[in-house]
């Protein structure tokens, strides 16, 4: 057998790795193994760094899960979450689905063969930090079962209702729900809320942080938005017909309605007091509400 035969992988790799360097280098260095071999090193580490890097994607993809609903009728889902950024997002699918942002850690190595124990019984059936229930009527409940900083994403049916509570006071958690269809229930004890391009029905609340709704259509039901203390800001398209109930302890009321309050172009100032009026004729009940905040009801652009 000859010498070249008896060649190890590992030789094989060298010395192909050592030709490549050999082309990149002037001529006078070409045969200088010193030099030849951390280049050689450093050349293999970043073509490993690379194949991790391809890889990440779907690493990324496979933080997700999916459910589907029983019918397509009569959805909602129910989310009482922790310690987290949610973003609810409405979509032309069929099924939910939750994608973590790669924050939440894994059970240590020393948990291995034990399982998690939560309150009420959840289990962690997605790994990614929350449990996932089907329920009667057509309901999935979500629970956070996490104390960390992750973030989430979820994508449902437009038409479908969605019930929102955070349980924890820990951290100031922003909620972010879009392009939905069906009546939203939101309760925050610290965050933000903004609810963006939807028509159904709303009642959304939080002790400390603003409120932001645009509705694209008006809903034939009533709302209510409250904060204790933030801005509530509602966007309604021009021709919506609601009946107002605004009220602001120490702070200002604005809108750009026709409501009877007074002359003046633009936005309106009306401060410390419950302003009530229609626009448009009047419909669906508006309740808008802050302790120490100022509330604002604008039209569509």
């Amino acid at each position: 057998m000859t010498s070249e035969a008896r060649q190890s992988p590992q030789n094989d790799t060298h010395a192909a790795c050592s030709s490549i360097v050999r082309m990149r280098l002037p001529r006078f260095a070409r045969h200088d193994n010193l030099l030849l071999r951390p280049l050689c090193l450093r050349l293999i580490m970043k073509k490993i760094a690379l194949l991790l890097l391809l890889a990440l994607p779907a690493a990324l993809r496979a933080q997700e899960f999916k459910m589907k609903f029983t019918s397509a009728t009569n959805r909602k889902v129910v989310l009482d979450m922790r310690g987290s950024d949610v973003t609810v997002e409405g979509y032309d699918g069929d099924e939910l689905l939750i994608r973590g942002s790669g924050h939440y850690e894994a059970p240590p190595a020393l948990a291995n063969g034990l399982r998690a124990i939560y309150s009420g019984g959840a289990s962690d059936n997605t790994r990614l930090g929350v449990s996932v229930v089907p329920g009667d009527n057509n309901t999935i409940r979500i629970t956070g079962l996490t104390h960390g900083d992750d973030r989430y994403t979820v994508r449902l049916p437009r038409q479908t209702d969605v019930s929102f509570e955070q349980i924890t006071w820990g951290g100031s958690d922003d909620l972010t729900l879009r392009d939905l269809a069906g009546r939203i229930e939101v309760s925050l004890k610290s965050g933000d809320i903004r609810l963006l391009n939807v028509s159904g029905p709303v009642v959304a609340n939080t002790i400390s942080g603003d409120i932001k709704v645009q509705f694209s259509a008006t809903p034939t039901q009533p709302s209510a938005v409250t904060s204790v203390s933030g801005d509530v800001d509602v966007t309604l398209p021009p021709s919506a017909k609601v009946s107002l109930s605004m009220r602001s302890i120490s702070g200002e009321i604005y809108t750009d309605f026709d409501l009877n309050l007074g002359g003046g172009n633009g936005l309106r100032h009306v401060g410390g007091q419950t302003v009530e009026g229609r626009a448009n004729g009047g419909g669906a009940t508006f309740s808008l509400k802050t302790i120490s905040g100022d509330i604002f009801v604008r039209k569509a652009k």
